[in-house]
Formats: C-alpha cells, sequence, structure tokens
C-alpha cells in the first residue's frame, strides 16, 4: 500500500513536471518489487504453517496464526491443498 501511495504521489509530481522519469520508473519497480515479495512471503507462511500442523498434528486455530486480510484466505487455500497432496 505504501509503495502504491508512493507511485501515485510520483506520477502526479512527473505529471506536473517536479518529478523526472527516472523517479517515475523507481517507483514503479518499488511496487514490483513489494508485490514480489508479498508473494514470495506469502508462500512461506503457507509452507511454515503447513509444517506446523504437520508437527502438532491438527490444523492451527485461526486465534493462534497472526495473518489477517486476503492473505489468510490464500495461506488457507494453500495448507489445505498441501494436507491434500500428502
Amino acid at each position: 500500500k505504501a509503495r502504491e501511495d508512493g507511485l501515485r504521489l510520483t506520477q502526479r509530481l512527473q505529471a506536473g513536471g517536479v518529478s523526472s522519469t527516472l523517479d517515475l520508473r523507481q517507483a514503479e519497480i518499488a511496487v514490483e518489487q513489494a508485490r514480489a515479495d508479498l508473494a514470495s512471503l506469502t508462500q512461506q507462511v503457507a509452507t511454515d504453517r503447513n509444517a506446523l500442523e504437520l508437527l502438532v498434528g491438527a490444523p492451527l486455530q485461526a486465534g493462534h496464526w497472526p495473518v489477517t486480510g486476503s492473505a489468510t484466505a490464500a495461506i488457507n487455500a494453500k495448507a489445505a491443498k498441501n494436507r491434500c497432496a500428502q
């Protein structure tokens, strides 16, 4: 969210002639890197959650897992898929 806000600001500054094209491209790269990092970290959380569930032998309860928002649905889906695959 912060990177996207920064990109929008840079776009407005660049449109107004205050910011360079280089600044705009750097902001775009920062947004894409943040998206890639989120995908990677979401996958790692799903892997870790699956490992913990295997360790304890039962699904983790929602209150014991500090992930909220849209990432939760993706993590739960991946964890369920991993359990089925095993």
